[in-house]
């Protein structure tokens, strides 16, 4: 089991609703669905949390160190306009990591939903 997160960039009338839909189809319910191309914001996002945090596909699989440290129960991408974010548990028991997420979420004025509180964050 994962604590999971779904970023995108903030947008008008971005709401649970709207979000509920993504998360339907990011479990297999339809055809998926796609914000289009990501905004500047939400790649920057990304290249930031990637350099505190590295992609498990750049971790050697000898590195256990690293594997153990490392947030991510699976890698992200940003293809479709969003981030379905997969960390393992421990990870937020992390207070640095869970104030780095925060600040980097802050910092590109995106919208987090945390499902596991079914919170809705839009920082605009």
């Amino acid at each position: 089991m994962t604590c999971d997160f779904f970023i995108c960039s903030c947008f008008q009338g971005v709401n649970k609703e709207i979000i509920y839909g993504f998360l339907d189809r990011i479990g297999g319910e339809g055809e998926p669905l796609s914000l289009g191309e990501p905004q500047q914001d939400l790649l920057d996002f990304a290249r930031e949390i990637w350099e505190l945090y590295p992609r498990l596909e750049s971790i050697s699989e000898e590195d256990m160190t690293a594997l153990n440290d490392c947030p991510w129960a699976i890698d992200f991408d940003t293809i479709d306009g969003y981030i379905y974010m997969c960390c393992k548990w421990s990870a937020l028991d992390d207070e640095e990591f869970v104030g780095n997420l925060n600040d980097l979420v802050n910092k590109h004025q995106l919208c987090l939903y945390d499902p596991q509180n079914d919170e809705l964050y839009d920082t605009k």
